[in-house]
């Protein structure tokens, strides 16, 4: 029988949409590559504040349980630390104060721009995931405007 165990790295990031989803989806092979020394830390990109079907749930209550939850499952198994992606990359018009301009592109690279949640100064506790269509939408926009794509008219539905 070929012996088909992944080798166990010396660092992971493991990055999931929810919380808890890594427990559902990945514990067991986390909690392998801990005992056997790895470095894991995760990257949950939503709060979880929507993961429940009772109108009554204050959804900052919610994401404040669902996030103690998510660190204690991680600390059980070894993990060395847990972190949201929001307010990771600050923009502004100073390079020296800021990794992005006003439309998300990178201060000292000419093609690369940021669309996620990570350019936010903070979150509260409500889900992200509209404000960062906008701004790709808008950052799209931008990089038409840039490349020199005429705007064309709205099409009749």
């Amino acid at each position: 029988m070929p012996n088909d165990r992944l080798p166990t790295p010396e660092r992971v990031l493991v990055v999931a949409a929810h919380p808890d989803d890594i427990e559902f989806g990945a514990a067991g092979t986390v909690a392998r590559w801990v005992g056997e020394g790895a470095e894991v830390r995760y990257l949950v990109m939503t709060r979880g504040d929507k993961g429940s079907d009772d109108p009554s749930t204050d959804p900052r209550e919610l994401a404040e349980t669902r996030e103690r939850e998510q660190r204690a499952a991680a600390a059980e198994i070894g993990v060395a630390g847990v972190a949201h992606q929001a307010g990771t990359a600050r923009f502004g018009t100073d390079p020296a104060a800021s990794v992005l301009d006003v439309h998300c592109k990178a201060h000292e690279l000419d093609n690369l721009y940021v669309v996620d949640t990570s350019f936010f100064p903070s979150i509260g506790a409500v889900n992200p995931a509209l404000t960062a269509m906008a701004n790709a939408l808008r950052v799209g926009d931008h990089l038409l405007e840039r490349m020199g794509v005429p705007r064309g008219e709205a099409s009749p539905a």
